[in-house]
């Protein structure tokens, strides 16, 4: 049987979701950062044994500590990953080039955890997945296709293409998602990283699971997996 193929949403489109003939009662939401993936942005100059170690403690410094309000935007679909290579160049006094290479690589090669995509495949059988994630351009442009995210999941959720972030509003992407499934809250599961997001998750009427490594978010997709009703499986797997 082939994977059925996820739908990435956009602002700029209306939503084309609608609900499954396959029966799937349960939605489960998934972060990328600090839950799937732990890779960073230009990892070969920020990573502590590269030789361009001082190079990437300038990216640090510069863009995560003292322009925190710059990442945000740059989420929110403010500004484009090369407008951001850009204005490292001029302020850092590096050459373009050699950051953008660097940038790219390093998105194309963020990977999820092999055994959390097992089980994703798993839970995909009896619920819908949904990927979402606060995250740049390059997510959509360029990790999405090299890590083929779109075997995983049935949902790829973006900030930077939706213009807000998953807790903003209250929690308003969580419920489109929902709505758009026709699926009650109640029946939604979320494993994020975020405290906030997971209080945001809560109050929606959702399930959350708080993880803090890899492990965890693996076991948390196996509760899931075991606490949705056994009448259900087994009737997915009559069909």
């Amino acid at each position: 049987m082939r994977t059925k193929k996820s739908t990435i949403l956009s602002s700029k489109k209306k939503s084309n979701l609608a609900p499954s003939t396959g029966q799937k009662e349960y939605l489960v939401f998934i972060d990328w950062d600090g839950t799937l993936c732990y890779d960073r942005f230009w990892k070969d100059l920020r990573d502590d044994t590269s030789p361009y170690r001082e190079i990437g403690k300038k990216i640090d410094e510069f863009l995560f500590v003292k322009n925190k309000r710059l990442v945000r935007g740059w989420m929110k679909g403010k500004y484009s990953s090369e407008e951001i290579n850009t204005l490292l160049s001029k302020e850092l006094d590096i050459p373009y080039k050699f950051l953008w290479e660097s940038f790219v690589r390093g998105a194309r090669n963020m990977r999820m955890n092999p055994e959390a995509g097992r089980e994703i495949k798993e839970l995909r059988k009896y619920a819908h997945v949904c990927l979402i994630t606060g995250n740049m351009d390059s997510f959509s442009r360029f990790t999405v296709k090299s890590q083929r995210l779109s075997d995983y999941f049935d949902i790829i959720i973006n900030s930077y293409e939706r213009r807000r972030l998953k807790t903003e509003y209250r929690g308003r992407e969580f419920k489109h998602i929902a709505n758009s499934l026709g699926i009650d809250l109640k029946d939604t599961f979320l494993i994020e990283d975020s405290l906030k997001s997971c209080q945001t998750f809560k109050e929606l009427g959702g399930t959350s699971f708080q993880v803090h490594d890899e492990m965890d978010t693996v076991n948390s997709l196996q509760k899931i997996k075991a606490g949705l009703p056994q009448k259900f499986k087994y009737n997915l797997h009559q069909k």
